[in-house]
């Protein structure tokens, strides 16, 4: 199951999680411009633990930009997807980013969260605040759901 999930989502069939993210706010963020502020996003990614290895899983979502914030407040649903029978220990990788213009965007920080306590999917989301390798904390809640992916990579 999982080979085929890395090989794309045509490649798979069979029943899915979908993971539902209110991503909240942040706090307490590295500024990554030289005026003491950032435009930050968040880049958020599924990851299944596989022996001693972590592998992502699906394609990654990413936030809006919020200009010149250190405590960005975002309040965006993102949705990711990933095979039902391989998430047991399902996590959540989440990396903030500085949006530049003129050059590559910055890394502000980044955290792993296990969402295993939002699985199997109940109704009431899960709510998450995950510390950042760096500094600044980022807020979300999950909500978790099963459905079926035919080859085609839609969900149903």
């Amino acid at each position: 199951i999982y080979a085929q999930w890395v090989a794309g989502m045509n490649e798979y069939e069979g029943e899915a999680l979908c993971v539902r993210v209110l991503l909240r706010s942040a706090e307490g963020l590295l500024a990554g411009d030289i005026n003491g502020t950032a435009q930050p996003y968040v880049c958020l990614r599924m990851l299944m633990p596989d022996g001693n290895n972590v592998h992502l899983i699906g394609k990654p979502c990413m936030s809006r930009v919020v200009v010149d914030s250190l405590s960005p407040e975002w309040n965006e649903k993102l949705e990711l997807v990933g095979p039902a029978a391989e998430m047991d220990g399902a996590m959540i990788s989440v990396e903030v980013f500085d949006r530049d213009l003129l050059s590559l965007d910055d890394p502000l920080g980044s955290a792993v969260v296990d969402i295993s306590a939002a699985i199997p999917g109940d109704a009431e989301a899960v709510e998450f605040s995950a510390p950042l390798d760096t500094q600044g904390t980022v807020k979300f809640a999950v909500t978790t759901s099963r459905t079926h992916v035919a080859r085609s990579g839609h969900l149903s």
